[in-house]
């Protein structure tokens, strides 16, 4: 079935798409993946349950779940809700990561705002109009063909249309926070500083090997310096500085699945030297950067067949 799409399709498997309704029936109970997700609510509505949190599922959102985030959904009306799914592999990801990257808002939209939904309660997610779901209603249905005749010559569709659907979500995502930025009205400051806020984590995601300061954080926000920490810490949970630290160690371990030495992989990602990379790594991860790597190698070597 499609919820077992990569068991099926290990050889050749990159992207996958279908549409989950009422045949596939509701609720679709909690439940998690190793893999990247983008859901569409091309029908009806319902409720989308993220780890603790229940967000409203109207038509036309847009939710991207990260890897390992256990999420489900519930309608009171299962023969309307309709959600295009897109299943993106860790090969995907990978192969494909520059290209991802050189998209303008897929930071945003994959590695920034999935994270923060639950903490962010204003209007600055992708919410799709009837015309723009209308507009992709011909991809969406391409894709889901080229997805149940899955072959190496199909990949080249597959890629091309799902990179595509990606490109155009984020060129949105971003006109819609222009439209908010150029709002003019009371109700819109608190979604401004949100979008600011949002600018200065994709700052850090974007500057992470640099020297990071509060106050140009804060410049780049528009805000005082005591505003955009009250700001950041309400809307991330996290210390300005914890964040940081966070992200750096974050970005050093796809770093220590390599060659490279620890005091390399240390100043690659904005820390002092090793010394300093192997504290903060410790406090966080509960491993020095060293444990860590040498439990990637063992891991890999169980995963080596003969």
């Amino acid at each position: 079935t499609n919820q077992f799409i990569f068991k099926d399709y290990p050889k050749y498997f990159i992207c996958n798409a279908y549409f989950h309704d009422d045949v596939q029936g509701f609720p679709i109970l909690m439940h998690n993946h190793s893999f990247y997700e983008i859901n569409i609510v091309t029908s009806g509505s319902g409720w989308h349950y993220i780890e603790n949190q229940c967000i409203k599922a109207k038509l036309g959102s847009v939710f991207v779940i990260p890897p390992n985030v256990r999420h489900g959904y519930y309608t009171e009306d299962p023969h309307s809700f309709n959600i295009f799914h897109i299943l993106l592999s860790s090969y995907f990801m990978g192969k494909y990561k520059e290209e991802l990257e050189s998209i303008e808002g897929y930071k945003t939209m994959f590695e920034i705002e999935p994270t923060l939904r639950s903490n962010l309660r204003k209007t600055v997610f992708l919410i799709l109009s009837e015309n723009e779901l209308s507009y992709f209603e011909k991809d969406f249905t391409e894709l889901t063909d080229f997805s149940k005749n899955q072959s190496y010559a199909n990949n080249v569709a597959i890629v091309g249309k799902t990179i595509y659907l990606i490109s155009r979500l984020c060129s949105l995502l971003l006109n819609h926070h222009g439209d908010i930025l150029r709002k003019n009205a009371p109700d819109n400051n608190s979604r401004i500083d949100i979008l600011n806020i949002l600018s200065s984590i994709e700052y850090i995601q974007n500057n992470f090997a640099q020297k990071i300061t509060i106050d140009d954080l804060a410049k780049n926000a528009k805000m005082s310096r005591s505003l955009f920490i009250k700001q950041f810490e309400l809307y991330t949970k996290k210390t300005v500085n914890d964040y940081v630290i966070n992200t750096r160690i974050e970005k050093s371990l796809n770093l220590l699945d390599s060659n490279y030495s620890i005091s390399y992989i240390a100043q690659e990602c904005g820390f002092f030297d090793s010394s300093h990379f192997s504290r903060y790594f410790k406090k966080v991860t509960g491993k020095t950067p060293l444990e860590y790597k040498k439990s990637v190698i063992v891991k890999k070597d169980k995963n080596i067949k003969f």
